[in-house]
């Protein structure tokens, strides 16, 4: 995770905890696991030995309906339709994020919520050459937005389903998207 990231993910709890004014009856704390689909866009080219992004995520509201969310996901790995023996790329990728959410009831046990905030998508590809193997790392950021909603199984327990967007400028897209599901903790 970059210097960046860092500074984002550490600003916004130092914000988040200088706030007042929390719900008192609702989980202030929350983490989840969550696995989702492959960036289809990113990855035109490339054909994954592991299809499903699995990752977590933290959050902490420090409003009723406002928080920060912060994740991690590992993307897996890839491997590019090479024709041949002497050259083509394979490679893994991780996803970092770090933004603000907003989340309002719909029902007794069900909640909509929004997101946006910034990304890090960082790979460490390896291409293979006639000359041999050549590694290197890249490294993208840029913006994203979430949509997505939550079923509360108890005070504890949710089911959380999302689509997350992200800007990403590559292979000639105009950005890539997920559709995640989770099962989240609150604290």
């Amino acid at each position: 995770m970059s210097r960046t990231m860092l500074r984002l993910c550490f600003a916004g709890f130092a914000l988040a905890s200088a706030s007042k004014g929390y719900a008192e009856d609702d989980n202030r704390f929350y983490g989840g696991l969550r696995a989702g689909d492959e960036l289809n866009e990113r990855y035109t080219p490339f054909n994954f030995a592991d299809d499903a992004a699995r990752g977590g995520y933290a959050g902490w509201r420090f409003r009723d309906h406002w928080g920060i969310e912060a994740s991690y996901s590992d993307l897996g790995q890839f491997r590019s339709r090479a024709s041949g023996p002497d050259h083509g790329s394979q490679g893994e990728a991780d996803l970092w994020t770090i933004g603000v959410t907003y989340r309002f009831p719909v029902a007794e046990r069900f909640d909509f919520f929004v997101g946006v905030g910034r990304f890090e998508l960082g790979e460490e590809i390896t291409e293979i050459t006639i000359g041999g193997p050549r590694q290197y790392k890249d490294t993208e950021a840029g913006g994203y937005a979430e949509v997505g909603g939550r079923f509360d199984f108890n005070d504890t327990l949710a089911l959380r389903v999302s689509y997350q967007w992200f800007d990403i400028q590559t292979f000639g897209s105009d950005g890539d998207a997920t559709l995640w599901l989770g099962l989240e903790a609150g604290f």
